[in-house]
């Protein structure tokens, strides 16, 4: 065969694709593969207590439920009750930040109890017993860990990883509650009309939203403009905005700082 007969514009050009992919796979494998699967901290003690859904029907929304605790924290049970409790629910497909949140805040100390939910396809299946309200569901197993001896707290925070619409409306006026912290809450038209009316039955805690600068690539999260610009009678005081600047969705690179904005609002509502 004479090599001087081969097509090289084409077979350059295949070369050249296969370069590119090969690129781009490095790229996303990297992105993906950053952060770990799991929690590898060994101070950090967790515990599966999902076999609880059969037992308290309010629980059957959420697909896993984990207690998550820093063993190297010495004493009684009553000793415990200085550390906070979070309470960190994240959706069903995406749980890298919320496993990210769950090893940081337990690494600082404090207990954690990881929810995530069901997708809504398939919690609208469920029966009428398990839609019962967030609040209701939360203070079930709160009560159901301080008599078992998990833990003893009766106030927390409340973190939503999940970026959907706004889904906890019980919780704005649950005195239980120290702070409302949503991460890229999903803004849309319909929630802004329903706001004004939750927000003004609130009294007891804040709602922080905690936005990225960005969404995907280098677009800017149109929920945290749309939340700012449209929201009627403008921004309530209770409610605060904290915008990451240069973060994109995920929060990939700036997650010590997600945290530390965390730190910063627990602080404020001690």
């Amino acid at each position: 065969m004479n090599i001087f007969h081969l097509d090289w514009i084409a077979i350059s050009s295949v070369v050249i694709i296969l370069l590119l992919v090969l690129l781009i796979s490095v790229k996303l494998y990297k992105h993906f593969s950053r952060w770990r699967g799991f929690i590898s901290h060994r101070a950090i003690e967790t515990k599966n207590l999902t076999e609880l859904k059969s037992k308290i029907l309010s629980l059957r929304r959420f697909s896993t439920i984990i207690f998550a605790k820093n063993t190297n924290r010495k004493g009684s049970i009553n000793d415990q009750s200085e550390s906070s409790l979070f309470i960190i629910i994240g959706d069903y497909w995406f749980q890298k930040l919320q496993k990210i949140l769950i090893e940081a805040l337990c690494t600082y100390g404090h207990q954690v109890i990881s929810l995530t939910l069901l997708p809504r396809f398939i919690y609208t299946q469920k029966s009428k017993s398990a839609q019962s309200s967030l609040k209701e569901a939360i203070s079930t197993l709160i009560s159901c860990l301080n008599q078992n001896e998990y833990m003893n707290c009766e106030k927390y925070y409340f973190i939503d990883t999940t970026g959907t619409e706004v889904y906890f409306k019980s919780l704005f006026s649950d005195p239980t509650v120290l702070a409302l912290i949503s991460i890229n809450p999903k803004i849309t038209k319909s929630s802004l009309s329903k706001l004004p009316k939750i927000l003004s039955e609130r009294t007891h805690n804040e709602w922080y939203c905690i936005f990225s600068r960005y969404s995907y690539l280098r677009f800017k999260n149109k929920y945290q403009r749309r939340l700012v610009t449209h929201l009627p009678d403008g921004i309530p005081d209770k409610v605060k905005i904290v915008s990451v600047k240069n973060a994109r969705y995920s929060f990939r690179n700036y997650e010590t700082i997600l945290l530390g904005e965390i730190i910063h609002i627990v602080e404020q509502n001690v």
